[in-house]
Formats: C-alpha cells, structure tokens, sequence
C-alpha cells in the first residue's frame, strides 16, 4: 500500500493497457482527472519528463510485483 500527495499519478499502466490491477481510495477530498489512452501515450511520446517518471512508476510496479512473487514462492518451498 502507498500514500500519495497532491500531484501524484496513479492508473498509467491501466489507461495504457485497460486492465487494472490496484484500486485507489482517497482519504481526503480529492479532484480527480481522467484522460484518455490515446491522449496519455500522446503525452508520453513529446514530454519527455512525463515519459520518465511514467517509466519510473511502472518499474516500480514491476519491483513491487517481482517481490510480492518471490515471498509468496518462498512459502511453498
């Protein structure tokens, strides 16, 4: 779990592919923006530090992932 402050992305992964694999909740009131798929990859291709910090977010992810793997095979061995 990860809190996020004012400014903060989440859903890139999901408005790339449409599928998505968290659920996010604010905690406090919240302004919400919503852009399309087309629009976001539009973005990532000509701002360069929108594109970095996207690659960022999903490597994160994957780290994430990759971890959250390993410690559920670790019980099964």
């Amino acid at each position: 779990m990860e809190i996020l402050g004012p400014g903060s992305l989440i859903g890139i992964p999901a408005a790339i592919n449409g599928t998505y694999s968290v659920t996010a909740k604010a905690v406090t009131d919240s302004e919400v923006g919503v852009i399309s798929a087309d629009r976001l990859l539009e973005l990532l291709a000509t701002t360069p530090v929108l594109c970095r910090t996207a690659m960022r977010m999903m490597s994160q992810e994957v780290a994430r992932m990759r971890s959250s793997i390993a410690e559920h095979c670790s019980h099964i061995e």
